[in-house]
């Protein structure tokens, strides 16, 4: 294995090596034993089945590789020795929002902040809900109703943060699963909003016309291109909890649970869980690249 990661010839058969048509590296958590695959990623799974939807059925081989530069340099290496068959996805993050994207040949960004807001898409939590529910009716009333406004809000925190960092300034807390903001069903607050955007108002990013550049320029931004992706996830699954709670009154299943309900109704219905828009722009990004 280390032959086929070290050598150009070795990257450009890798795919063959693992039976697949087309072989994708992406930044991510390496695998404990990445011999026997053991322990994968769940990014692995979300690419592997939402790249076989937008390849017709092909099969790819992912692999993480750890961080974001070490994925560029994959990249580096796939176009300076011109090795086919063979691709780099990483996280689009703030590109876009902070700073300009810069598409090369053999990487494709997500459409999202990451793959997380991709995933978790209005129809695949619609999807999750009725699974664990059994209350159709309810849970599309429900998201229909509340979803688009929780996102509206994670937007402009997430927007507020995204500012803030052109002055070394957190507003959310990174360290916290939901950023340091409260949630309370169906969303969060005006009165949390209001206290984390004082956090902006107070601070040296309020005066900085960057930071307000940014605030202007992607106010008409889709939230998934703004709002991080494991704050988006956790939040969206807190609502998913909270909204179980509400239907069935028991303790809701766990986040682990959700995540693997997600995936699994990517693998059986792209088309209707992340949507066919999601599914044909990979299509035309894949093509780009030569898959």
């Amino acid at each position: 294995m280390t032959y086929f990661l070290r050598s150009p010839s070795g990257i450009a058969n890798l795919h063959r090596f693992h039976g697949a048509d087309f072989m994708v590296f992406t930044e991510g958590r390496i695998p404990f034993d990445p011999i026997k695959e053991q322990q994968a990623p769940v990014d692995v799974f979300y690419y592997e089945f939402l790249l076989s939807a937008a390849s017709g059925g092909r099969k790819p081989k992912v692999k993480c590789v750890g961080n974001k530069a070490t994925a560029l340099e994959y990249a580096k290496r796939i176009q300076n020795d011109r090795i086919t068959k063979t691709i780099v996805i990483v996280d689009k993050d703030f590109e876009g929002v902070t700073s300009s994207p810069l598409p090369i040949f053999p990487i494709i960004r997500t459409y999202g902040y990451s793959w997380e807001n991709e995933l978790w898409a209005a129809n695949n939590v619609k999807a999750v809900l009725i699974q664990i529910t059994n209350a159709t009716a309810e849970v599309n009333e429900q998201v229909d109703k509340y979803v688009p406004r929780l996102a509206k809000r994670l937007k402009f925190l997430a927007l507020l943060d995204a500012a803030a960092q052109t002055s070394g300034i957190a507003i959310l807390n990174k360290g916290s699963s939901l950023g340091g903001v409260h949630y309370s069903y169906p969303n969060i607050t005006a009165k949390e909003v209001g206290r984390i955007a004082n956090k902006f108002k107070n601070s040296t990013a309020a005066n900085c016309p960057i930071a307000r550049q940014i605030l202007t320029q992607n106010a008409a931004a889709e939230f998934g291109s703004v709002i991080q992706g494991h704050f988006w996830a956790n939040m969206i699954m807190q609502f998913i909890i909270s909204l179980y709670k509400k239907i069935n009154n028991d303790t809701a299943p766990s986040k682990t649970v959700l995540l693997n309900l997600a995936l699994s109704n990517l693998k059986l219905n792209p088309n209707h869980t992340v949507g066919q828009a999601l599914i044909l722009r990979y299509a035309s990004e894949l093509a780009r690249v030569g898959i």
